[in-house]
């Protein structure tokens, strides 16, 4: 990481052309941040090879804590702040960079505007903090966004396929189409529901993996939303925090096939969390339904099918006109005795 600073400057012929290279510029592939006060990216005296050149890889040490105000938006290499470094970096300007390495200190965009566009992987892990106006572009495709801490992202946009390990936080998240996040066993994508003008959830691809898309009510929510899930093979948990403000709803906006399970509940001791599946009467299908404790799932005139177990001992069915349809084999029916008007057991299941 560390080179011979050039002090003299280099001449080159070329073709009987002389070129002048300013002193000021490195040939190095790295460049570490040396200011121990708060300065800009632009300043070439706060790296330590002098001038930034796209492509170069950045370095943040546990040397140098001073602030730095990122105002260079070009492409580099991969960017990674040191374990004992404590400072903050928060860009002002879109830039893009290959692997992304928070492992101290704080990553932050200045303003709602501005993005980080990363192409490579994406690690964010504990002392490192993402601030919360933090807006980050995943464009790489086969990438692993892995988070070990609990840093909670303003957006997120997955523009290349991509896998989510540990606990990726955002109040939106937007997957482009055509596009796959697969959430790794025992992992959660959570998106914070309801904060709004923050929240958004737009899946224009597919969700897959063993690991959970999660919606959290949290005491910051301010509204009840409407999604359209779109393609979802995960197991969907809708939950809230237990520091949830008063009782919430989310609104399933379209007809959704849910590839695996749903399991709703609230972790507040009396406000609740309610799935409804709206005025339109969507129709929803899953495997296995659980509405736990303090959870609500609301039927409307939906047409709902389980191919799985469904179990509403703990919380509330509330089947309205709805009908619930049981597909399964060898699975086990169980309600907190609500009275289900339409019910099927269709041929060859066995509840």
């Amino acid at each position: 990481m560390k080179t011979i600073p050039i002090l003299i400057a280099l001449i080159m012929i070329i073709s009987g052309i002389t070129i002048l290279i300013p002193k000021n510029v490195s040939a190095t592939s790295d460049n570490t941040w040396i200011a121990d006060a708060p300065s800009s990216a632009s300043v070439d005296a706060s790296w330590e090879n002098g001038t930034l050149i796209a492509g170069q890889n950045i370095w943040f040490v546990n040397a140098h804590d001073g602030n730095c105000v990122w105002n260079v938006a070009d492409g580099f290499g991969n960017f990674i702040i040191k374990s004992g470094y404590t400072g903050i970096v928060s860009y002002s300007v879109n830039f893009g960079c290959s692997d992304a390495t928070i492992n101290a200190g704080t990553f932050v965009a200045a303003s709602a505007s501005t993005k980080c566009t990363i192409s490579g992987n994406f690690v964010v892990a504990s002392p490192g903090s993402l601030g919360w106006e933090s807006h980050l572009v995943f464009s790489g495709s086969g990438k692993t966004i892995m988070s070990t801490s609990a840093n909670i992202i303003t957006s997120i946009e997955f523009s290349g396929d991509s896998t989510v390990s540990g606990i990726v936080y955002s109040c939106s998240i937007v997957l482009d189409g055509g596009k796959t996040v697969s959430i790794g066993a025992g992992s959660y994508l959570r998106q914070y529901a309801g904060l709004s003008p923050y929240s958004a959830f737009s899946n224009l691809g597919s969700i897959n993996g063993a690991g959970t898309l999660e919606f959290s009510f949290t005491d910051s929510t301010n509204s009840n939303p409407s999604i359209t899930l779109g393609v979802v093979n995960s197991p969907i948990l809708v939950t809230s925090t237990s520091s949830a403000e008063s009782s919430r709803t989310l609104t399933i906006d379209d007809a959704s096939v849910i590839g695996n399970s749903l399991t709703i509940n609230s972790g507040h001791a009396s406000r609740t969390v309610t799935v409804d599946l709206s005025a339109s009467n969507y129709a929803l299908s899953t495997t296995d339904i659980m509405i736990g404790t303090r959870g609500i799932l609301k039927g409307r005139a939906s047409q709902i099918s389980c191919s799985g177990n469904f179990n509403s001992n703990l919380g509330t069915y509330l089947p309205e006109s709805s009908s619930l349809h049981l597909t399964g084999i060898s699975k086990t029916l169980k309600t907190s005795n609500e009275r289900i008007t339409n019910l099927f057991i269709e041929s060859g299941a066995s509840y």
